[in-house]
């Protein structure tokens, strides 16, 4: 009896660490399960995210690598043309003494270039982007209707170039664009920035109010079509009078008052 009793206390440590270490596997098995179904959640999570066809800022115009290319060399070039006549040359005459008709000249041809192409290149748009709702990005059908009834309020995104050729984001409400025709035909939309100007510091420059949109882009970019229907529906907007709180949607359908 005596052996029995010194031999069965010994046991029972070793028994007990069997249980913790069953527990602790069930325990750590029990972890990785639920790490792998919030994996599997957030792979799920993620697919559902991608699945969107369209972005939701799409780009719906771009006219085209080479105008922007070259309007954007021209405007620079124009001005180091300006700056090497009108600050280079010019004052090299005035203080060498010339005839007055030298500085003059020279102011000219630096001067000239530089208001012709910036007066006529100021609206050339290069890029316009579309805020879209999540409803419109899930397939092409979705986003066929919404451009075609694209409340006034949905936000647009065009891009121009500046004075130096580097692009310029003006952000506005399809209700903000307004059909026109100036400056020979080179100003197909404009908006009213007198609002905006009120607002901004001396020293910034002016928003942009007057923009050449040109057709026949729908090519240049996959969603070029969506700007076609939206400029449609802009100009029946304003032909029926409309605006933000028209009660006009999209191409001029009436919506309920």
């Amino acid at each position: 009896m005596a052996f029995y009793s010194s031999k069965t206390p010994a046991k029972t440590p070793t028994k007990n660490v069997a249980v913790e270490e069953q527990a602790l596997l069930a325990e750590a098995e029990k972890a990785k399960g639920q790490q792998e179904q919030q994996q599997q959640q957030q792979q799920q999570g993620q697919a559902k995210k991608e699945k969107t066809e369209y972005p939701e800022r799409l780009m719906i115009y771009h006219a085209g690598t080479g105008k922007t290319t070259f309007l954007g060399t021209l405007r620079f070039a124009t001005l180091l043309l300006f700056a090497g006549f009108g600050l280079v040359l010019t004052p090299h005459y005035l203080k060498s003494g010339a005839p007055i008709q030298y500085p003059l000249a020279s102011l000219a041809c630096g001067l000239i270039p530089l208001l012709y192409v910036g007066y006529f290149t100021t609206p050339f748009v290069t890029f316009i982007h579309l805020r879209l709702p999540p409803y419109a990005r899930w397939s092409t059908p979705i986003l066929q209707r919404f451009a075609k009834t694209a409340p006034p309020n949905t936000q647009i995104d065009v891009t121009t170039l500046s004075l130096t050729g580097t692009p310029r984001h003006s952000s506005m409400m399809l209700s903000d664009l307004k059909p026109t025709k100036q400056r020979f035909g080179m100003v197909n939309f404009e908006r009213d920035t007198a609002a905006l100007n009120k607002k901004r510091k001396w020293w910034r420059w002016k928003a942009v109010g007057r923009f050449n949109i040109q057709e026949g882009n729908e090519k240049n970019c996959r969603a070029g079509w969506v700007w076609r229907d939206v400029a449609e529906g802009i100009r029946a907007r304003a032909k029926a009078g409309g605006g933000a709180e028209g009660g006009l949607v999209g191409n001029g359908r009436k919506t309920g008052q």
